[in-house]
């Protein structure tokens, strides 16, 4: 039997002055997780709303994710915040303890997204990223 899942990511709150805050990555990722949740709209089985988190959890929680899920599960991957691309255009998500001068160790990089999606055992994954 086949699940419907989301792990829904906001931030809106950053230490590092050069990444402005936000108002709207809370409240959209409690929009979108109501509307997932509803059993008359979307009914998936389970969503999880990390908020303002610092990469190392978001790292862990995305890995689990996208890990032993089966072929037929449906799978949706939200992020709602700040993107930065670094000098040679590659995207990262910023998150609470980004630092810009330091985008490698404390930021998310979109590989790191696409490679954990294509390791998935899932063929139906939805991406959206709100950057």
């Amino acid at each position: 039997m086949s699940g419907k899942y989301a792990l829904i990511i906001g931030n809106s709150e950053y230490t590092d002055p050069g990444l402005a805050q936000l108002a709207a990555p809370g409240k959209d990722a409690d929009h979108l997780a109501r509307v997932l949740k509803d059993q008359n709209i979307c009914a998936f089985d389970d969503v999880k709303i990390l908020l303002n988190e610092p990469d190392y959890i978001l790292r862990q929680a995305i890995e689990d994710f996208f890990d032993q899920k089966k072929p037929d599960d449906l799978i949706l991957f939200y992020f709602s915040g700040h993107g930065v691309r670094d000098d040679l255009g590659s995207l990262y998500l910023a998150v609470k303890n980004t630092t810009r001068s330091r985008l490698k160790s404390t930021a998310i990089k979109s590989d790191f997204i696409r490679e954990a999606m294509d390791q998935s055992r899932s063929k139906r994954v939805i991406l959206i990223l709100d950057c």
